[in-house]
């Protein structure tokens, strides 16, 4: 036979339990809020990439020096001011890697992309750390990117289909491409 609970235990006549879990539950969450999303998903690590990228045999790090011309735009193409004067990256004959980071919506996406002669090649999510959005990552996704060209104006010669709930995500991956194929031109000179 159960034993009747106590009558300190009690909130008007119902277990104290349910009452205890919900503040529990109402202060975890705030304690997130107030300290900020800190979690992120690394697919693949910056050697991986370049292993994947070049067939385990990764050329020498390069560096792309910016003049004004080429800064501006690149800022144009980022819809925002850049940092540095160069850009890394690494080269095999006409094949070129970037490994590149843009805000999604609050937080440094790190991205991969191989550039080729008929355009990118792969785009691959290194690390991502938003909470939501992270589908970016998907296959279904980056494959959009295949075979990409820039037309005049520094434009995509596609339409990137979007995914709800990802917009910034999905917009700034489509910038990093963007800006890729324009240093990667800039590159091979």
């Amino acid at each position: 036979m159960a034993q009747p609970m106590p009558d300190r235990l009690r909130v008007t006549g119902k277990s104290f339990f349910p009452v205890t879990l919900l503040l529990g539950s109402v202060c975890l969450l705030l304690a997130v809020a107030v300290n900020g999303y800190s979690g992120h998903i690394r697919y693949m690590s910056n050697d991986d990439f370049l292993a994947f990228a070049f067939d385990e045999r990764t050329p020498h790090l390069q560096f792309l020096l910016l003049d004004q011309t080429l800064r501006e735009e690149a800022e144009q193409i980022l819809e925002r001011r850049m940092g540095g004067a160069r850009q890394r990256y690494w080269r095999d004959g006409e094949r070129t890697a970037w490994i590149m980071e843009e805000i999604g919506k609050e937080y440094p996406i790190t991205m991969g992309l191989v550039v080729g002669p008929d355009g990118i090649e792969h785009v691959r999510i290194l690390v991502y750390r938003e909470p939501r959005g992270g589908e970016v990552h998907e296959r279904f996704f980056t494959r959009q990117f295949e075979g990409a060209m820039l037309t005049n104006g520094n434009r995509l010669d596609r339409p990137i289909d979007n995914i709800t709930g990802a917009t910034l995500s999905v917009d700034a991956v489509s910038r990093v491409a963007r800006l890729v194929l324009r240093l990667h031109d800039e590159a091979l000179r």
